[in-house]
């Protein structure tokens, strides 16, 4: 599960959801890294996170990052 939010102008944008095993329960402590992927070029390295012990991670990303192409 992701969840995409735009806040604001002001504000971050922010990569958010959770992480489970197959058998729904929690991923906790698991590693999460958000890459921003277009057809022509390399990924840009948007942040990384941790999920916490509900699994549920949230990674901040500014706009700038992705005019870094």
């Amino acid at each position: 599960m992701v969840d995409i939010f735009k806040t604001s102008d002001a504000t971050p944008n922010r990569i958010s959801g959770a992480v489970r095993y197959s058998n729904g329960t929690p991923a906790v402590n698991c590693s999460v890294k958000a890459f921003d992927f277009d057809l022509i070029g390399e990924p840009i390295k948007l942040g990384d996170g941790l999920s916490n012990a509900m699994g549920c991670y949230d990674i901040p990303y500014s706009a700038a990052q992705l005019n870094e192409r």
